[in-house]
């Protein structure tokens, strides 16, 4: 009787720890399965099951270690530089609007894109001719040194800039608060001076300056897309109207861009509800997006011109464009 009781025990034990193997084993392929097929959708996964991936990251390794082993100035080639020289190539070649930032460098355009930031206080645009500084703020550090419209930059910190392009030289003269920057300029009579300008916080509004004449034209000049540019630009077109303005010339040229939701609520000023304002499209048509005029606020009807030049990039382009049709 006892043994019939014991064989029994170990058939119903084997059928319990059998069916616990077939949930974990079950649990186990459907996880993996989930895993698999979740990297396998993900484009930026996706590669991890390529060769070529593999293949160019052992390239890349290899490059980097020779490097880091051979040349001659060992701090210029530390891992770190290495790395960071490589990513601001890769990114920086895709196209003139790309770019690579490490976290501090991320830190000024965020508060550049807010129009704060730390810097000498002028506005620059890349002519034929060079790096053209085309504004001076006022009360700002270039304005305290003497720096004036016209002038052209030729060096910072001892490098010339005339094959950078625009968003690398403002970079280079921005930096951390109470530091100096060396500008070489070419003064407006001629003469090369070098000339150290200290840094400080630089906060400016994105409309630049507006104005009505004695026949009702506004005049708004645009600097860039910020968080707080459609706010800015009622507030001034609310001024505007107060004194009188019939039509509105809009001067975007110098703006460089900034955020993309700011374009979108400046055009939104002047459509009307619906009104395609942009439309984003991925890689082989994927990730279609429209922006439509989506503003819950009054239209203003009146005439409006708008004035754009080579400096006019991005963001501005978007608003312009729209405003077009």
């Amino acid at each position: 009787m006892d043994r019939a009781l014991n064989v029994n025990f170990r058939r119903v034990l084997t059928g319990r720890v059998s069916f616990f193997w077939v949930i974990t084993i079950w649990s186990i392929c459907a996880l993996s399965a989930y895993l698999v097929v979740g990297l396998t959708l993900n484009p930026t996964t996706r590669s991890l099951f390529k060769l070529e991936y593999w293949q160019s990251l052992l390239k890349f390794g290899e490059s980097m270690r020779l490097v880091q082993s051979e040349y001659v100035d060992k701090n210029l080639s530390s891992y770190e530089n290495l790395t960071n020289f490589a990513l601001q190539g890769m990114v920086g070649n895709l196209d003139r609007h790309s770019s690579f930032f490490e976290p501090k460098e991320y830190g000024v355009f965020r508060d550049d894109t807010r129009r704060r930031y730390v810097g000498i206080g002028i506005m620059i645009r890349k002519i034929e001719k060079g790096i053209l500084i085309t504004k001076v703020f006022s009360l700002g550090p270039a304005e305290k040194v003497g720096l004036q419209v016209g002038e052209f930059i030729l060096e910072v910190e001892g490098v010339p800039v005339s094959d950078w392009e625009l968003d690398e030289v403002s970079n280079r003269i921005k930096g951390v608060e109470d530091t100096s920057v060396k500008i070489l300029i070419r003064t407006l009579t001629g003469e090369d001076k070098l000339i150290s300008i200290p840094r400080r916080q630089i906060e400016i509004s994105s409309v630049d300056e507006f104005s009505v004449d004695e026949n009702g034209t506004g005049h708004m000049h645009l600097m860039h897309f910020t968080k707080r540019t459609g706010e800015e630009v009622r507030e001034a077109i609310s001024q505007m109207l107060e004194e009188g303005m019939l039509r509105l010339v809009l001067d975007l040229r110098d703006n460089s861009g900034g955020l993309l939701t700011a374009a979108i609520e400046v055009a939104e000023i002047f459509l009307p509800r619906d009104q395609l304002i942009v439309s984003i499209r991925g890689r082989k048509g994927s990730k279609f997006r429209e922006y439509k005029a989506d503003s819950k606020l009054e239209v203003h009807e009146f005439s409006l011109v708008t004035i754009i030049n080579e400096g006019t990039a991005s963001a501005s382009e978007i608003v312009a464009g729209s405003l077009s049709v």
